[in-house]
């Protein structure tokens, strides 16, 4: 563990590493929120996360700590410390209060739900572009793994029967279809992330992994 996060800071650019990081969480928390907003759905990580905070009366962000504790405890009691960095730890502490923020501010100002089915059309459009190129952002700068994503990869590597791809299609359908059950939004933000989410991360990462050599 010591000598994985010895590596992880003596990256090149890690200065540039963490300002994007912190950026692209930022960013990704105010899309979530967008999608939240006008009701397009949300990724099935939020979706999860949504339907649990209404079960449990709390907060989406301290909802969203809780479940990536648990995640994080059990990839931790797995001795897998490959996807564990700082981005694991800031996402865990930022990422759902971020998008609590950002629903405090659109709800406080103009909730966005009151907008015509057009201009909701055109936020939807604008949003989604701009969360799929930041999410990839946050995957190329390599600096750990939010711990949803994380479970996926150290199911994949403790055994070689199930490959990576069908794990995390059968946890995002799991946790889709649980938040849904418990009240999380689902729609077609939730099937572009599944289909198009690792064509984007490819894409980016092609372009542009060499700002942070």
């Amino acid at each position: 563990m010591q000598k994985m996060l010895r590596e992880m800071f003596n990256k090149p650019r890690l200065m540039r590493r963490l300002a994007v990081l912190v950026l692209t969480i930022v960013l990704m928390g105010f899309c979530v929120a967008v999608f939240q907003q006008i009701g397009v759905g949300t990724d099935p990580c939020a979706t999860l996360t949504k339907g649990v905070s209404m079960t449990l009366g709390i907060s989406y962000g301290s909802c969203m700590f809780l479940i990536s504790f648990l995640i994080l405890a059990v990839i931790l009691l797995m001795k897998h410390y490959r996807t564990i960095g700082p981005g694991t730890i800031i996402v865990m502490f930022l990422l759902g209060y971020v998008v609590d923020f950002f629903n405090w501010v659109f709800n406080s100002l103009n909730p966005l739900g009151d907008e015509t089915l057009a201009v909701k059309a055109v936020i939807f459009v604008i949003t989604m572009a701009v969360f799929l190129v930041d999410v990839a952002f946050y995957t190329v700068v390599d600096m750990g793994t939010a711990p949803y994503d994380a479970l996926p990869i150290v199911l994949a590597d403790r055994q070689k029967m199930i490959p990576f791809a069908p794990i995390r299609m059968a946890q995002d359908i799991l946790c889709t279809a649980a938040g849904w059950l418990m009240g999380g939004p689902v729609g077609v933000v939730t099937v572009i992330v599944c289909f198009f989410m690792g064509p984007v991360i490819s894409l980016i990462a092609a372009r542009f992994r060499h700002w942070f050599e």
